[in-house]
């Protein structure tokens, strides 16, 4: 159909049943590119006369989701909204094919009437992607996890919208769920067991593997984080045990961040108009895979932002600290969980955010530059003092591993005055809960980084993650940071920073582990093979070890085989030029060149018979960084 925002394009006339029989029949139209909106026109032909098209206005290729779980996945939050769009749209029933305007409240089981996360990520979405997109709304207010195993009411309407779409025929579920579950003191064990079991089943009656995406959700304003972090920790282990399950949002820090008029609503369990805008924003980027690895609060100044929090800084000496028992408000270290050492619960300690004084750091006067030390980011920074050993901070991003990348966590480790309270350090990259990186920092390491005695100071340390040419899919990466030392032990530290770099960086971090060794640059040679390292970029070898010539002749067939991470990049131009004479009066012509069939690794060119001689050379142009 005409008009704006309708992106389809128009097909030919296709022949979807060549006889038929008993006085009705249906097909398949294929080939229909995603977009809105559509007509469709269907035609009979008999004896080669087409009869007058009927005609079906306003219909829509593009994506379904099917939304499920507790309140926050259904009506009761506010203001209701209208989606600008109206390519965003709702199914009235958990079955059937009638569908209006994603307008809220969405038709679901819950009888609520408020707003929802669906009509606001329908217009980001469609504002995205350009195409319609549709919801089907099965969540249920106060619903538990057991409440939704398979046999029981909430699952079969479930089952019965997953049912009523053919396989592959909306694109996942969207789950949000947890509050309930915190209340009732469910452990991760059995909310991971719970959910492995709604998720399989719903694959076995669907017949299809359905992707499935999981909120982290567990806050309510009867809860306390000993009671919310082990549904998480379950929210988590059920990701991580299929590929085909993803991280959706967290919400947990929604009451926390209460600056101009917060994101919850006075009964301060559901979402306000922020909260939900919120809510539908970190659904849009991990649906879009547009999620960045870089941690939320790397800095530890969130929690004391009056921008976000409507709290000032701490003075000298002042800290925030997470009771995990006791206080209902749930306070916590925005972005960051702090776990016991298996992950599934919350750690006992003091931990939380501390602006440090005379007191712990000789230097950190908020007098003196503002409280910071070198390597600090801002006054403020994360502390766990006592607890278990291994207790850890945890950040959690919704970013998956990708090939040929150079992942690098870098950290400031704070020793105080008395070096003997250190509890040393673990640092991990994680990806989907297995490490796939670690380094750990006693003293004696810091004092040798800090060139000395790094007592009194913060000292910057780094760990690099580097993936080949092949990744497995859809792992997330998470990053922790561990306290080794147990009751009498502090560990502090700042400034957090965990960066993806590809094309040449992701060469330098392989090869010199950092992006600025002077050796690094791209016109030195630092193995004397007479290849500078950008070449040995270009061609994937290895700049510390001299290399024979870089090309291979069989026959008159000359090959060159390319760098992965330049593949990767895409920032490399490879040309064969050829001339009879070295180009002294037959100038250098480029070549056309061939590749084997579906391998862009390796450049080929076969060298002309009949010739007395020939020249061929490879002329190589990496765009500037």
């Amino acid at each position: 159909m005409a008009g704006a925002g309708n992106s389809g394009t128009t097909t030919g006339w296709q022949t979807i049943v060549a006889t038929p029989t008993g006085g009705t029949f249906s097909g398949t139209l294929s080939g229909v590119p995603a977009g809105a909106w559509y007509q469709i026109e269907v035609r009979t032909v008999t004896a080669g006369v087409p009869s007058t098209e009927s005609t079906a206005t306003k219909v829509g290729v593009g994506d379904i989701y099917i939304t499920a779980g507790q309140s926050n996945s259904t009506n009761w939050g506010g203001p209701k909204l209208t989606p600008t769009d109206d390519r965003v749209c709702v199914r009235t029933g958990l079955t059937g094919s009638s569908w209006r305007h994603g307008y809220d409240p969405l038709p679901a089981p819950d009888p609520s009437t408020g707003g929802s996360p669906w009509s606001r990520l329908g217009d980001l979405l469609t504002t995205a992607d350009n195409i319609p997109v549709g919801f089907i709304c099965a969540g249920v207010g106060g619903s538990a996890t057991s409440q939704w195993l398979p046999g029981n009411p909430y699952y079969n309407n479930l089952k019965a919208a997953i049912e009523s779409l053919p396989p592959g025929g909306f694109r996942a579920v969207l789950w949000h769920q947890g509050e309930s579950d915190s209340n009732t003191n469910v452990t991760a064990t059995t909310y991971e067991d719970n959910m492995t079991s709604i998720i399989a089943q719903s694959w076995t009656d669907g017949g299809w593997s359905i992707p499935w995406y999981l909120a982290e959700a567990s806050y309510h304003i009867h809860t306390t984080l000993s009671q919310e972090e082990p549904v998480t920790a379950g929210q988590r282990a059920a990701v991580y045990a299929d590929p085909l399950v993803f991280l959706g949002p967290t919400t947990d820090a929604f009451h926390l961040e209460d600056a101009d008029g917060g994101k919850l609503l006075l009964d301060g369990v559901h979402f306000n108009g922020a909260g939900l805008a919120d809510h539908a924003a970190q659904w849009r980027d991990i649906l879009r895979g547009t999620t960045t690895p870089t941690p939320r609060n790397g800095s530890f100044e969130d929690n004391q932002n009056p921008a976000i929090t409507n709290l000032s800084a701490l003075d000298d000496g002042g800290n925030h600290l997470v009771n995990i028992s006791s206080d209902t408000d749930s306070p916590s270290v925005l972005g960051w969980r702090i776990l016991t050492a298996d992950g599934l619960d919350a750690a006992a300690g003091n931990n939380g955010v501390f602006n440090p004084d005379t007191d712990t750091y000789a230097g950190a006067a908020d007098t003196i530059n503002n409280g910071e030390l070198p390597g600090m980011a801002g006054r403020h920074v994360a502390t766990m003092d006592g607890g278990a050993a291994n207790n850890y901070f945890l950040h959690t991003t919704r970013a998956n591993v990708q090939p040929n990348t150079a992942y690098t966590l870098t950290v400031a480790i704070g020793v105080r005055d008395n070096p003997a309270t250190f509890g040393n350090a673990r640092l991990d990259i994680l990806a989907d809960g297995l490490v796939v990186a670690t380094a750990t920092y006693q003293n004696d390491d810091l004092d040798s980084l800090h060139g000395g005695d790094a007592s009194g100071s913060f000292t910057e340390v780094s760990l690099n993650y580097e993936t080949g040419t092949t990744a497995t899919a859809n792992e997330t990466l998470a990053l922790r940071i561990a306290k080794l030392g147990a009751t009498a032990t502090v560990l502090d530290f700042d400034n957090v920073r965990f960066t993806a770099q590809t094309g040449y960086a992701a060469f330098q971090i392989r090869y010199w582990g950092n992006n600025t060794d002077p050796d690094s640059a791209r016109l030195l040679d630092p193995d004397h093979d007479g290849l500078n390292n950008g070449l040995e970029y270009a061609l994937g070898l290895n700049p510390s070890q001299p290399n024979g010539s870089p090309g291979s002749l069989t026959g008159n067939l000359l090959s060159f085989t390319k760098g992965s991470d330049a593949i990767a990049s895409g920032d490399v131009t490879y040309v064969i030029q050829t001339s009879d004479d070295l180009g002294l009066t037959d100038p250098w012509a480029a070549v056309v060149t061939q590749a084997p069939p579906n391998s862009s690794a390796t450049i080929f060119y076969t060298l002309p018979t009949g010739k007395p001689k020939v020249f061929a050379r490879l002329v190589i142009t990496i765009a500037p960084r």
